[in-house]
């Protein structure tokens, strides 16, 4: 008389489908993937192979007498098949018996080891023992007594470490410029790490370049993006974690995903991405200042839309004066000129200019020092005329924490 075996959706806790086997049905495994279920029909002395998407046998196996217990290889290609007379092997692909393993009598319940190394059989009606067979060979290699009429057996999982790796940047990444990651190393696992070595590698893609890369107590190589060490870490916790510094590109856009990966201290591997958004600068804002002439400040902010907003003051008695601007697009600014000195302040830069006949130009990653041709100053008793002094030029950068003067002609300050 065929019988049946039930699926259970655990989603809901309901039987789902009712699947018709063979007689007095056993014992059950699925395989890795979930795509079959292996059932032992202990009155038909078969499997039942089911497809577990359609709920339907798609095949019996025929085996020796008795088939009980089962169980199925971590990679999914064999099953032991605990029997009446030896262990059944079947070749999960052919879905045929491909050997047998001699053992000290009837034998129910199987477990394999998690490495595939090992399966371990009851063998309630010989010597009430557990056998363990080497999957290798497929040979009992030793019998372990136990008590009375051994059924079933389970085998423990192994304790052990399971790395896990961030990454993330810091601040808005522009052309031209640098920009930070960090990246950050833990373990989550039952374990801690086995004392061997941890690797990180890091992948960076185009439009990025390494500047420096460095972590405390970390063996860190720049020209490999690299960094390795050895110590243990134990459960719950993380190692230091290590920065990266990187230049970006002038012509770099869109979003960029730098990738880290760990791999060793007894663990498989773990990657992490951290999507970067390629920021447009803030360009263009000039400052020009001659006395009695005219001072324009323009701005642009491309992260926003392209506005473009100046303003022109001219003093027919040669006074200049002050010629304040709102700048539409993000970015608020004021430029003041007078006989004396002009000022342009900007949301990194503030530069105090002190002199007249000056420009000074805030591109995208330096700053331009630029004076125009000198003006004669007052005849000497000889006659000639003696060049007219000019006061020095102070640029502060804030965000940089960077200052700096200097009276001469013309100077490059890189960003």
């Amino acid at each position: 008389m065929r019988q049946t075996r039930s699926a259970i959706d655990t989603a809901i806790n309901n039987v789902v489908a009712t699947i018709p086997v063979g007689t007095r049905p056993f014992g059950v495994a699925v395989t890795p993937d979930g795509r079959h279920a292996y059932v032992t029909n202990e009155g038909s002395d078969n499997l039942s192979v089911i497809n577990t998407a359609t709920n339907a046998v798609t095949t019996n196996i025929q085996v020796d007498v008795a088939p009980s217990g089962i169980a199925i290889t971590p990679d999914g290609t064999r099953a032991y098949v605990g029997t009446d007379g030896p262990v059944d092997v079947i070749d999960t692909t052919t879905t045929t018996v491909s050997g047998t393993v001699a053992t000290n009598g009837a034998t129910v319940g199987v477990a394999i080891a998690l490495d595939g190394t090992h399966a371990y059989v009851a063998a309630p009606g010989g010597p009430r023992a557990v056998d363990v067979i080497d999957m290798t060979t497929n040979a009992v290699t030793t019998t372990v007594p136990v008590g009375n009429s051994p059924q079933q057996g389970a085998i423990t999982p192994a304790s052990r470490p399971s790395l896990t790796i961030t990454k993330t940047h810091t601040a808005t990444f522009v052309p031209g410029r640098q920009g930070t990651y960090t990246i950050t190393v833990g373990n989550n696992g039952t374990a801690p790490t086995d004392g061997t070595i941890v690797r990180v590698q890091d992948t960076l893609p185009a439009g990025l370049t390494a500047v420096r890369l460095v972590g405390s107590g970390w063996n860190c190589v720049r020209s490999t993006l690299t960094c390795t060490r050895s110590d243990v870490l134990n459960l719950g916790s993380t190692y230091p974690p290590i920065t990266l510094w990187v230049r970006v590109s002038r012509t770099a856009t869109g979003t960029l995903t730098n990738t880290a990966t760990v791999s060793g201290g007894g663990n498989g591997t773990a990657t992490s991405t951290d999507p970067t958004t390629i920021t447009p600068p803030v360009t263009g804002t000039t400052a020009t200042t001659t006395a009695g002439r005219t001072a324009t400040t323009t701005a642009e902010d491309t992260r926003t839309r392209p506005t473009t907003t100046a303003t022109t003051a001219r003093d027919s008695d040669r006074k200049a004066r002050a010629a304040p601007l709102e700048r539409r697009a993000g970015v608020s600014g004021r430029a003041a000129a007078s006989a004396k000195a002009a000022t342009l302040t900007h949301p990194a830069i503030h530069v105090e200019q002190g002199a007249q006949d000056r420009e000074v130009t805030v591109e995208q990653e330096h700053w331009h020092l630029r004076a125009a041709s000198r003006k004669p100053g007052p005849r000497t008793t000889s006659g000639a005329r003696a060049a007219r002094a000019r006061p020095p030029i102070r640029l502060t950068f804030p965000r940089f924490g960077l200052s700096w003067s200097e009276a001469g002609a013309s100077h490059w300050l890189a960003g």
